[in-house]
């Protein structure tokens, strides 16, 4: 048996000993660590932890930011060669209290104040901020670990994986070829027609494969899940298929088991495209658009989500219209900087309730409030900004009013939140989103989410049986995560707060039902509104028991004023809309009555 595979063993020991010669030479000799990594650092409160920085370098110079784990409350970084690690935080972190513990493998080394200071090497200091570099002397490494290590990375896996599916097909097709020779001209046609269906299936999987990694998970439709489903059980076949061939079974148990995986794939196929027909654990992007959106876990370019363009069409099913964008990037007209003598500025801000999806620009709640506003002070020079993003959050919503808009000096903010910005933090994280390099990172999501994209088989056993929510979020650490998020708007809320009262604008928070809210009642988290509410420095108005004094209880009443799908409001749900704050506004005389510009409650620095 050796001598008659001889040539073969020996053209694999030699590939065997060239790789281990390539990773000795350019890796081994340069690498500190191959293991995952775990980093942990005592005594740092929340959100200080996670918003510091930790990146590894790898042999190739490649630069890994170490993501944070909030269950373990560590940083982590999984299998890769590190040559080094840097550490970048505040001087002030660096206490008597300060301990830190790096864990590599089963390995754990901890370091001091002092012990942390005396081994890693200081590299940078800009201000406070202070890069620190890993110890020299530190190293956790094994030949034969690393070397073996390579097969834990996913890009090997998946190289791998590939090699494997380019095998099977070359194999079936050596024996495609072999059975061509000896077919008749009837049955070659036939296999010459199935050999050009595999290609093109091939061939569009191929082009599938580039548009997932030019866009990841964006835009996937049912064209694109239909694509991967069928290769995945072509694949399948293949599969079988060889192992038919390699070990030679009997025609009895060949015909048995292809009707019986061919069984399996029909069944799964009518309960995928049954589950898409009905909508079942569809997605908002997808009841609305037609696609899966992963865009919860892309972030913008730098801090400030705002629209690029100078003119968007919105179309939907239930609307279709053009949104006009000013310099700034809001939906709005252009405003000057340089205030008017005696004018009164009213900045509305939110999220894409705010910028009105759903209406046109005159049908806005803003424009609606602008109107009752206007006709009630006549006297009045009133401004308003509407300064609403779609995907926006009370995180970037705050930067952009810190940063950008504190410049027109508004006398007046709104700010609009609802529970979708508890979905956003969940998705995105809070404040620690916001790295020092004007860049930004979200929250990871799940390894699985490819095949949730996909699959809506996938996410009935996600969702129905494992009992996920659509946070990917379930028992306890749900409801630990949600109290985390509630707590953070209002943490953002009260920044809002401390931001008026330095630069002596009132603020006034506005917390509003979506559809299934108004219908049921209440809100979707028990927390959410009495967080904002019972903080006496806030000024509140809740919309949800004003909805419900308006009889907005049932689907029949609420699609009146939402659209049903969409779920954002219609022109006559935002004018209620405009209508409740109004009527707050009115209740608690902000406005002073008099011709003079006046915002009441608000002291003003001479």
């Amino acid at each position: 048996m050796f001598k008659k595979y001889k040539k073969k063993i020996y053209i694999l020991l030699l590939l065997f000993i060239s790789t281990m010669l390539v990773h000795y030479f350019v890796f081994y000799k340069r690498i500190k660590i191959y293991e995952p990594i775990a980093i942990g650092i005592k005594n740092i409160p929340y959100p200080q932890n996670i918003a510091l920085k930790i990146t590894g370098i790898t042999t190739f110079n490649k630069t890994y930011i170490f993501l944070y784990d909030e269950q373990n409350c560590v940083w982590g970084n999984g299998y890769s060669f590190i040559k080094s690690i840097d550490i970048e935080l505040d001087s002030a972190l660096l206490n008597n209290t300060f301990e830190l513990t790096i864990t590599v493998g089963k390995e754990s080394t901890t370091y001091d104040k002092s012990l942390f200071i005396k081994e890693w090497q200081l590299i940078n200091s800009n201000n406070s901020i202070q890069t620190y570099k890993l110890p020299e002397k530190f190293s956790s490494k094994s030949f034969w670990g690393s070397y073996f290590s390579v097969f834990v990375w996913k890009i090997s896996q998946r190289t791998l994986l590939g090699c494997f599916i380019f095998l099977v097909l070359y194999i079936s097709i050596i024996k495609i070829k072999k059975r061509l020779i000896n077919a008749r001209i009837k049955n070659r046609k036939w296999l010459l027609l199935a050999i050009l269906g595999y290609g093109i299936l091939v061939f569009v999987f191929i082009k599938e494969i580039i548009r997932l990694n030019n866009r990841r998970l964006e835009g996937i439709s049912f064209d694109n899940a239909l694509i991967f489903i069928v290769f995945l059980f072509f694949v399948i076949h293949l599969i079988i298929e060889f192992l038919f061939i390699q070990l030679q079974f009997k025609s009895e148990i060949k015909r048995k088991i292809r009707l019986l995986y061919l069984s399996v794939m029909f069944i799964l196929i009518c309960v995928e495209l049954s589950l898409r027909i009905l909508n079942v654990n569809a997605t908002y992007s997808e009841r609305v658009f037609y696609k899966y959106s992963s865009s919860n876990y892309i972030p913008p370019d730098n801090y400030y989500l705002i629209n690029k363009d100078h003119v968007s069409t919105v179309a939907k099913k239930e609307f279709l219209y053009q949104r006009t964008f000013n310099a700034e990037g809001l939906p709005d007209i252009e405003h000057y900087v340089e205030k008017d003598s005696g004018a009164l500025r009213i900045m509305a801000i939110g999220d894409s309730f705010t910028e009105g999806v759903g209406a046109d620009f005159d049908s806005t709640w803003v424009s609606f409030l602008s109107y009752k506003m206007i006709k009630r002070y006549p006297l009045k020079k009133i401004e308003f900004f509407n300064a609403g993003i779609v995907g926006s959050d009370p995180f970037f919503e705050y930067l952009l009013l810190k940063d950008k808009l504190l410049k027109y000096k508004p006398d007046m903010v709104l700010l609009a939140i609802n529970t979708t910005d508890v979905s956003d933090y969940l998705f995105r994280g809070g404040f620690e989103r916001f790295l020092r390099d004007s860049t930004v990172r979200y929250n990871q999501p799940p390894k699985w989410e490819p095949l949730y994209a996909y699959s809506y088989t996938f996410r009935l056993l996600i969702h129905n049986l494992l009992g996920y929510d659509f946070h990917f979020l379930k028992g306890k650490e749900k409801s630990v995560k949600i109290n985390r998020a509630v707590a953070a708007l209002h943490d953002a809320s009260i920044k809002f707060y401390n931001l008026s009262q330095k630069n002596n604008f009132k603020l006034v928070l506005i917390l509003h039902p979506q559809l299934n809210e108004a219908i049921k009642g209440n809100y979707f988290y028990d927390t959410f509104a009495s967080a904002f509410k019972n903080d006496k420095r806030l000024d509140v108005v809740d919309l949800l028991p004003f909805f419900k004094n308006k009889k907005i209880n049932s689907k029949e009443t609420a699609c009146q004023y939402y659209w049903p799908i969409d779920q954002h409001h219609n022109a006559k749900g935002y004018k209620l809309f405009a209508d409740g704050v109004f009527e707050f506004l009115q209740s608690k005389r902000f406005i002073d009555e008099s011709e003079t510009k006046k915002i009441n409650g608000v002291k003003r620095k001479k």
